[in-house]
């Protein structure tokens, strides 16, 4: 079977426009995945703040609370502050970081 050059032209043109629709429809879903990925990290650093509880489990954590409150005594001793008014500056140092 011959084929003309204008039917293989238009072969070709009908083909190409096929891929070019195929790549735009794999572009777009590909731009659809990559916009729900940055708005689920975006969400994600959104709603790390918001997380009250601590990564620490109970035994550690109650020990961190100790040596900090032991740390603000002995400070507060050296320098002269109140201790309660050293446990507030730890706790604006904290939320700072």
């Amino acid at each position: 079977m011959k084929i003309s050059k204008r039917q293989l032209k238009r072969i070709i043109k009908e083909e190409k426009a096929k891929l070019q629709k195929e790549n735009t429809d794999k572009q777009r879903a590909i731009d659809r995945e990559f916009a729900r990925s940055m708005q689920s990290d975006l969400d994600a650093i959104n709603n790390r703040d918001k997380f009250d509880g601590a990564m620490l489990d109970l035994d550690d954590y109650d020990n961190l609370r100790e040596s900090l409150q032991e740390f603000a005594k002995e400070f507060a001793y050296n320098t002269g502050y109140e201790v309660e008014d050293i446990l507030y500056a730890l706790k604006t140092v904290a939320g700072e970081l």
